[in-house]
This record gives C-alpha cells, sequence and structure tokens, in this order.
C-alpha cells in the first residue's frame, strides 16, 4: 500500500507540473461561455434574447448562426469597441475629450462617433512607443487567433422506407414526399461529447473565411438558407453546394439544409499562443425525426508542445 500511494502522489504531481490542466480548462470554458451566453438572436435593440438553447427550428438556426455566431466570431472588432452608447455628445466627459482632442487609450483614427468594425482600426499603444493596430484579422476574444475561418458541415441520411397507414400508393399520395429514418438510438436522446467529436462525417461543406467582410458572410448563409433564390441579380450563387445536382445555367439551386440532414455542425480552429495551445470549437446541432433539435457545444484543445509546460530545471 506505501508504494502504491507514493506511485500516486508522484503520477498527480507529475500531471500538475506536466499537463497545465487549469490552463487548457481555462481557455475551454472560455470559448464554451463565449458561444454560450454571446452568440445571440432574436435582437430587440442591442439586447439578443435568445441563444444556441433556443434553435428549435431551422429557421432559428439560421438565425442563431447570421446574427449571433458568424457576428461574434468573425467580426472581432467587437473585443475592442468602446463601450455601449460611446457617442461623442452623449455625455460631457465624452465632449471635453473631443474638444480637447484627448483620445483614450486605446484610440482610433476616426470620428468617437464611430464604432470600429474591422481589422486594424485601432492602435494600441504598448511601453516604449510602440504601437500595434488591432485587432488582426482573425483576432478572438482578444488573445486567440481563429485559422482560416469556420467551417460548417453535415451528415445526412439517404431516402428509406416509410412506414405506411393503409396501402402504399394511397399513403404515397397523401403523405407526398420521401422520408430518411435514421438509427433509433441516434438523435432521441440527448448528444454526448463522443458524438460531436468525431470526425466521420463530411457532407455539404461550405466555409466562411474571415478573409471575406462580415457582409459577403451574411450574404452566404442567407444563401444557404434560401439556394440562392434571393440572390441579387449579377452576383454569383455563394453557397457552392447549394448548386449541386442543379441544371447548368441555372440561378438557384435547394436550401443547404433538408429533410435529410441528420447533423449540422458548425466549427472553427483557434490558437492561443500564450498558452502555445490549439482548440477545436465545435457546434452541433442533431435532427431527430420527432422534430426535435439537439444542441451542444464541444471544445477538443491540445498543446503545441508534448506536454503543457516543462519542469522547472
Amino acid at each position: 500500500l506505501p508504494s502504491a500511494l507514493l506511485l500516486f502522489i508522484a503520477y498527480v504531481v507529475m500531471a500538475v507540473l506536466r499537463l497545465d490542466q487549469q490552463n487548457a480548462f481555462g481557455l475551454e470554458h472560455a470559448l464554451e461561455h463565449d458561444i454560450q451566453e454571446n452568440a445571440n438572436f432574436a435582437f430587440s435593440h442591442a439586447m439578443g434574447f435568445k441563444g444556441i438553447d433556443d434553435v428549435n427550428s431551422v429557421a432559428d438556426f439560421y438565425s442563431w448562426l447570421r446574427l449571433g455566431l458568424v457576428p461574434l466570431v468573425v467580426g472581432p472588432a467587437q473585443s475592442y469597441s468602446y463601450s455601449e452608447n460611446f457617442l461623442a455628445g452623449s455625455h460631457p466627459a465624452v465632449n471635453a475629450c473631443v474638444a480637447e482632442g484627448v483620445w483614450p487609450q486605446y484610440s482610433t483614427g476616426q470620428n468617437l462617433t464611430e464604432r470600429p468594425s474591422g481589422p486594424g482600426e485601432y492602435v494600441v499603444r504598448y511601453p516604449y512607443n510602440r504601437e500595434v493596430a488591432v485587432p488582426v484579422r482573425g483576432d478572438y476574444l482578444r488573445y486567440n487567433r481563429i485559422v482560416g475561418g469556420m467551417q460548417l458541415v453535415q451528415s445526412v441520411e439517404e431516402e428509406g422506407d416509410c412506414h405506411p397507414i393503409g396501402e402504399g400508393n394511397i399513403f404515397d399520395q397523401w403523405w407526398g414526399k420521401g422520408c430518411y429514418p435514421i438509427p433509433s438510438y441516434m438523435n432521441n436522446l440527448p448528444p454526448e461529447d463522443w458524438m460531436v467529436e468525431s470526425l466521420d462525417f463530411f457532407h455539404r461543406p461550405e466555409w466562411l473565411l474571415t478573409a471575406n467582410s462580415l457582409e459577403e458572410l451574411n450574404e452566404k448563409v442567407i444563401d444557404m438558407e434560401t439556394g440562392c433564390q434571393g440572390t441579387r441579380p449579377g452576383r454569383e450563387c455563394r453557397c457552392t453546394t447549394c448548386m449541386e445536382g442543379a441544371a447548368e445555367g441555372a440561378l438557384t439551386g435547394a436550401p443547404w439544409v433538408d429533410e435529410k440532414t441528420r447533423r449540422i455542425t458548425a466549427r472553427f480552429l483557434v490558437f492561443t499562443p500564450d498558452y502555445g495551445q490549439w482548440a477545436m470549437v465545435s457546434s452541433a446541432f442533431f435532427m431527430s425525426r420527432s422534430g426535435h433539435i439537439w444542441k451542444r457545444i464541444v471544445v477538443q484543445s491540445f498543446y503545441m508542445s508534448t506536454y503543457g509546460t516543462d519542469v522547472p530545471g
């Protein structure tokens, strides 16, 4: 027993010193919490009253994606912008700063009535007169960097047999569409982490890149929702998989989410240089054939080095 206890203590000490689990937990919690609390929709003025747990239909999903997740993740200037209603003329202290030409520590070269909305629109003054323009494209939660952008993927089911009522041809006329059954053990109970973490599906991939403007990304999300039926004349459909199977020269396709969809995942990769840590953030939606949509956010992180830290000495 003493030897086993000594071995256990040695393992705990080495795990604490080498794995640096507190940093892993802190990063994963921060990323999950930001999406859970700040990716909102159903806005009334500046307040979004619904979040990911309120996504109960396909329309809700697109509202959450376009109004909540995309501006939160790809619009990083929020992390550097001024406080709410910080407008010239709204407070005597602001008027005095503008009149005297005194700028805050986080300043812009534009009028204070405008909130920064893109990369490099803030200048952060560091010691020794060094200035850095922020945010850098892809900044997320100030200390993290999104690599490339966000990927949206699905798993889909092929058409299967329905369970008809009465004669098949009468049922087919009444039902009027196909059935896409899935195994009974899937999507009928709350999903577990391993179901989100698995990468064994890759249907209808679409990318929302940080290199694109927020307007372009919103146009793409709208094209995905409508199957490009609302595309402005002269602009190509931004949803590439929506046009698969469409006739050559067709201007419209099919909506990205349809009754074949079994699961939707929005995921992006983040690097945190302060910790030397990577994190894959996945927001998954499981489409139960009962009509319910299960939601789950999973963050998987790992260090660049074999261990989180090096043992001193």
